[in-house]
């Protein structure tokens, strides 16, 4: 993670980078990770949903949500947080 964001950004930066750095891997641990969140999330039955049978789009949807495109409730935070591998 960049130094200038482990220091001074916001909560959503650092976790919208931790969700680039997976990126950069190439190996489907964003998906995987997105499936993971929309499987959790799904009980909660709130918005934004997350579409439990395509990982895909769930990951296409979990980026909108990083990126400030649509809301990002303190709840999926916390449970995308929760579903994170262990090196991150």
């Amino acid at each position: 993670m960049p130094e200038l964001v482990r220091k001074q950004g916001t909560a959503r930066e650092k976790l919208e980078t931790i969700w680039r750095l997976m990126a950069v891997s190439r190996n489907g641990m964003q998906t995987r990770v997105a499936g993971d969140l929309a499987d959790a999330w799904y009980s909660r039955r709130q918005k934004p949903s997350l579409p439990v049978d395509d990982p895909r789009n769930a990951a296409r949807r979990l980026d909108r949500c990083l990126n400030g495109e649509t809301a990002f409730p303190l709840d999926l935070a916390m449970d995308f947080i929760e579903v994170l591998p262990e090196p991150y």
